[in-house]
């Protein structure tokens, strides 16, 4: 026991009179213990907690670094390394992960082999890089924070569908929460994986939930196989090509394919998350635009443009979109131009109200062919002398005539003069009345044949004298 005692004495007086012992120039191991010692980053808690480290070996000839073995690549080998001299990286199977940092910012980096063993890619670990092109492997279902931030690979192949970690775990505190000054309004570089790329491919099956990190992709195309989604005209829809999905965030011109019968409007929205409003931080904005689009041109197969229902979002998400909407003349139906009417520029509400495209006005209401009463300006104003206002028409009651069938969303929003109305008189032909329909007319206090219309949304009547009262 005394000689062993006095051979472990000797051999720490060596390492501490001698300096550190140093792996051999082209080959490093990294297991648990090397890793908390000589990694300058812990592995990301948040993907990695649970996750073995194993043993990596690294060797490196000709510019090409190899990792070999079993666990997560580190940056380990950057201890006998130079990372200036790497130009391909080849990851053989067995690695499960690639922590954070690992392989970022490797200026000759020309090409990196990923196998399918790896299942997780960590925070910033391909950051910064640019070459042609990277395989990320379908069976990668974790991206850490940034993973591919910054650089340039002209072409991207990577899953279609996983999990990412949202915010730089340095941001949070421990409970998972952003610190004070975390989140600004607009901070996109919170929520990006991609880099700068010409063509995104993917590799299975897309998944919509994820658009929001594809948005840096000028090309997208699908897997082959994917039995949900197709690409039209680098346009995202449906497989059968009736519901538009996904516009690329650098498309110009939008033009939806004829047979097309819904278009998703938050496709031009990149959803990038949102944590409520605190004493200490606040998050404004929580898309990422197609800032790029000038028009959208829809045929009349078109039946709504509607947003997706998984999402909390709204009418007014798009309001900071400027783009204009290009239709042909001849009939549409009276939710497309209300749909247009809500999401388009304030000053463009009218034009869709016209001959042009159907739509009838009849004491200020205007009412598309099929029956949808899309707004009411309110009694117009003739003139205005010795202090008095002159209205067209009566002063309090609307009568709704037999043609409409359906009263649409903030169809009464906006009159001008809210104050007049009163009294509003419904034909029986009237079968929906939609949400906030009524919303504006804030004097109304009462609605004839209300009882007999089958559909009321709860809101319809919102902001006025009959919200939260049984039908009249």
């Amino acid at each position: 026991m005394k000689k062993s005692a006095l051979v472990l004495a000797m051999s720490l007086a060596f390492l501490i009179v001698g300096g550190m012992v140093v792996p051999s120039s082209n080959t490093v191991y990294a297991n648990k213990k090397e890793i908390k010692f000589v990694e300058p980053y812990n592995v990301c808690e948040l993907m990695y907690m649970d996750a073995n480290p194993g043993k990596v070996e690294y060797t490196f000839s000709d510019g090409i670094l190899t990792v070999s073995g079993t666990g997560i690549a580190t940056k380990s080998y950057r201890e006998v390394v130079n990372a200036d001299d790497i130009e391909q990286v080849v990851i053989n199977e067995g690695i499960t992960a690639i922590a954070d940092y690992a392989f970022g910012d490797l200026k000759n980096l020309k090409k990196i082999v990923i196998p399918k063993s790896v299942e997780k890619i960590g925070m910033k670990s391909l950051a910064g890089l640019t070459m042609n092109s990277i395989v990320v492997p379908a069976t990668v279902k974790n991206f850490g924070y940034n993973a591919m931030i910054g650089g340039h690979i002209k072409k991207v192949v990577m899953p279609g569908n996983f999990n990412c970690s949202t915010y730089d775990p340095s941001l949070l505190d421990e409970e998972g929460y952003p610190l004070k000054g975390a989140i600004r309004g607009g901070d996109k570089r919170l929520y990006q994986i991609l880099p700068k790329t010409d063509h995104l491919i993917l590799n299975s099956d897309f998944n919509p939930n994820v658009m929001t990190y594809f948005y840096k992709a000028k090309k997208i195309s699908l897997s082959k196989k994917d039995k949900k989604y197709k690409v039209f005209s680098n346009l995202i829809y449906t497989r059968n090509g009736k519901k538009l999905v996904m516009v690329p965030a650098s498309t110009k011109h939008v033009k939806v394919r004829n047979g097309c019968k819904v278009i998703l409007a938050d496709a031009f929205l990149y959803y990038y998350g949102k944590y409520s409003a605190s004493e200490d931080w606040n998050c404004d904005s929580y898309y990422i635009f197609c800032n790029k689009l000038k028009t959208v041109t829809i045929p009349h197969s078109v039946k709504r443009i509607k947003w997706d229902k998984n999402k909390d979002i709204d009418y007014d998400d798009l309001e900071n979109v400027d783009f204009k909407w290009k239709l042909k003349s001849g009939k549409w139906r009276g939710n497309v131009l209300v749909d247009i009417r809500n999401i388009c520029q304030p000053g463009d509400n009218f034009i869709f109200l016209s001959k042009k495209y159907n739509v009838k006005e009849y004491n200020n209401m205007f009412i598309s062919y099929d029956g949808v009463l899309i707004k009411y300006c309110g009694y117009t104003k003739i003139n205005e002398g010795k202090g008095k206002k002159r209205y067209e028409g009566s002063k309090n009651t609307l009568k709704i005539p037999k043609s409409v069938k359906e009263i649409a969303y903030h169809a009464f929003s906006y009159m001008d003069n809210p104050k007049v109305l009163k009294k509003v008189i419904l034909p029986k032909t009237i079968k929906k009345i939609n949400n906030y329909a009524f919303t504006g007319a804030y004097k109304l206090k009462k609605v004839k044949n209300l009882s007999k219309v089958k559909k009321v949304g709860k809101h319809a009547f919102y902001n006025t004298p009959l919200y939260g009262k049984k039908r009249v």
